[in-house]
């Protein structure tokens, strides 16, 4: 330690390299340091030694140490870089790795050969790979050099080495890498040979990276011909749209991408767009994707079982049935579920016990659909079972709608036993019961009308209506005066269907009353209109309600009003408009042909039934053919038989 300031040149005049040494910690002048770093510089090689030793001492400050290494680092002599590498695995407060690291970097290619020396060392060798990949190009050769001689542990440090520099001079070690152990090596030299492209790299991805044994490396050796362009590697990444890993499947289709592919209509191509997870373009495809889709059933991914099942019904082709009853014993509830909707869709009666066993799924919603299935295959063999599922799975509210849909007169005893079960589904029940048709249900329906629940009420008189039976005319005549706007319209229309007498007397009284003299009705039509029409104020429309609504305000709400204004206009134009009026008639249809609102389209039906509208049938026929929508395609069809019974 000096006292007063050192003599930087009388110190180096002596040669007293130890002095200049403790000069490099004289903290009381910057100057001086400098001066002192100089001198040992200039001394070179003699230096060295002493400096490699106090640079040992740990107990020297942290900052003292770091003055000795730049100097070193000065210093143009081996001895002073095997000290700098030593200092790389420091650790602690006065560790100066990163330092060291700085130094060997300005130290250029001096540095290098004892560096790669160095990886020879388990103790450096960490430090010493970091280090050399910052260098840069100017070690790649004296790499490429060392990998070529090295052992295995030194090769994948020298690989590592270079994946992280990025040379085209690196190829052959690159490509050597992708064979290694380490699966971070082998994906980092997919990556640079993705970067590097060319022939080589090409045929190296394709030999050896798309066949790796990790997944997630096959995809990035896929995204690195994707990104290279070349169309030898087009057969490969065709081959790999088949693979099982889902990101593999995803990768390739993206490589393929890049490179210009177009899918056909064919196999190829459903596998393609359900690598891109565009699985609806399977269905333009058609039966060519069947097979695909089929093999998607045993995918790992459950939404890649869901997406090839829910395909396979909308293509309706057979030969997926047995594939698909395999699925119902998949693990996941929601491919069980999707399953049972395709084997429904199929209609292919191999599916029918499977659907059955199906009804006794531990998930509600499998159930559900499965019930849905066996009502759409229609095969009465299923009538017992569900029979059994309406007793004993009361919440799955489709059992019903299927012994319905089958119509097998077996199930009327069982429904009408349901139908005054608080626990099932009453207004689904009744519903079936109607579609059934079956006399025996008519007394339970009729009483069924003073059921507490609206839904049950609406329900039941709909079933009557549909059943027919004159007895059911007068309850329903009844209902039509009923204090309930619900009720009433479910009466009226029921009514309609009737060619009974007495029927369509009560419908024209009903129509007498409502637009003539009963004030009850009057005033139930005034407020059904002030909640459409009065005192509306939005596009222009204002109607202050002083009397009946007239025809042609209910016209003009048809045409202009909101959905639940034309709902309203519909329903009321169909129990105050005229028999067969003209005006009326080409209103209802300019707006059935219009109408987006499912809900406002019914009730347009009901009202062109209302006045009688015969010459609507050939429109509502040609409509019929235009929907696939079950409950729309059954409303026109109600509605066309209805008016030609007329």
């Amino acid at each position: 330690m000096f006292f007063v300031r050192p003599n930087i040149d009388k110190l180096k005049a002596r040669g007293d390299i130890n002095a200049l040494i403790r000069a490099l910690a004289y903290d009381r002048d910057e100057h001086v340091c400098e001066e002192a770093a100089r001198a040992l510089r200039e001394i070179g090689p003699a230096a060295v030694e002493p400096l490699i030793a106090t640079l040992a001492n740990v107990r020297n400050p942290r900052p003292i140490r770091v003055r000795m290494a730049e100097v070193l680092g000065l210093i143009h002599d081996v001895r002073a870089v095997e000290s700098l590498i030593l200092a790389l695995h420091e650790n602690g407060p006065v560790g100066i790795e990163k330092d060291a690291r700085d130094i060997l970097r300005a130290m250029g290619t001096r540095a290098v050969g004892p560096l790669i020396a160095a990886l020879r060392s388990d103790s450096a060798r960490e430090s010493a790979a970091y280090t050399l990949s910052w260098f840069g190009s100017v070690a790649i050769e004296p790499l490429v050099a060392a990998f070529t001689t090295a052992n295995k542990q030194v090769q994948e440090s020298v690989a590592s080495i270079l994946c992280r520099i990025g040379d085209a001079r690196a190829l052959e070690p690159l490509i050597a890498a992708l064979g290694f152990e380490s699966g971070e090596i082998r994906l980092a030299a997919v990556s640079q040979l993705g970067e590097i492209g060319g022939a080589q790299s090409v045929k190296a991805l394709v030999a050896v990276a798309l066949r790796d044994n990790d997944n997630y490396i096959r995809g990035r050796a896929a995204d690195a011909l994707g990104k290279i362009g070349d169309a030898r590697a087009v057969k490969q990444l065709v081959e790999a749209l088949q693979a099982s890993d889902v990101s593999m499947r995803e990768s390739a289709a993206a490589a393929l991408d890049r490179l210009g592919w177009t899918p056909g209509k064919d196999a190829l191509g459903a596998t393609y767009w359900m690598a891109r997870n565009e699985w609806n373009k399977c269905v333009e495809i058609g039966p060519p994707a069947v097979d695909p889709l089929i093999a998607a059933l045993r995918d790992n991914d459950a939404s890649g079982r869901y997406s090839a099942a829910a395909l396979l019904g909308e293509i309706g082709d057979a030969r997926a049935t047995d594939p698909l009853i395999a699925s119902l014993a998949d693990a996941d509830a929601d491919v069980r579920k999707v399953v049972a909707k395709a084997l429904g869709q199929i209609r292919n009666t191999r599916a029918l016990e499977p659907l059955i066993a199906a009804l006794r799924d531990n998930n509600e919603l499998v159930c559900r659909y499965a019930a849905d299935a066996l009502a759409k295959i229609g095969d009465t063999r299923a009538v017992e079972p569900l029979i059994a599922a309406l007793r004993t799975r009361k919440s799955v509210y489709e059992v019903p709608e299927a012994l319905g849909e089958i119509g097998d007169a077996r199930a009327v005893g069982p429904l009408i036993a349901a139908l005054g079960d608080d626990d099932a589904p009453r207004g689904l029940v009744a519903e079936a019961l109607g579609k059934i048709g079956d006399a025996r249900a008519v007394e339970p329906l009729i009483a069924a009308l003073r059921d507490n629940d609206a839904r049950v009420r609406g329900r039941a008189a709909e079933a009557l209506g549909k059943i027919g039976d004159a007895r059911a005319v007068q309850p329903l005549t009844t209902m039509l005066r009923d204090d309930n706007e619900s009720d009433r319209e479910c009466a009226a229309m029921a009514l309609e269907r009737f060619t009974d007498a007495k029927a369509e007397n009560a419908l024209r009284t009903f129509k007498k009353e409502l637009s003539n003299g009963n004030k009850q009705f009057q005033t139930h039509a005034k407020e059904v209109f002030r909640r459409v029409h009065g005192l509306l104020k939005s596009g222009g429309m204002y109607v202050q309600v002083q009397a009946m609504p007239c025809l042609d305000d209910l016209y003009d709400v048809l045409s202009r009003g909101q959905p639940k204004e034309r709902l309203e206009a519909a329903n009321l134009l169909r129990m105050v408009a005229p028999t067969r009026d003209e005006r009326t008639y080409e209103v209802l249809v300019d707006g059935l042909q219009k109408e987006r609102d499912w809900t406002v389209f019914r009730s347009i039906l009901g009202a062109l039934r209302g006045i009688e509208a015969i010459g609507v049938v050939s429109l509502l026929k040609y409509m019929l053919n235009q929907t696939q929508y079950a409950e729309v395609r059954e409303s026109i069809q109600n509605a066309i038989e209805y008016l030609e019974g007329h």
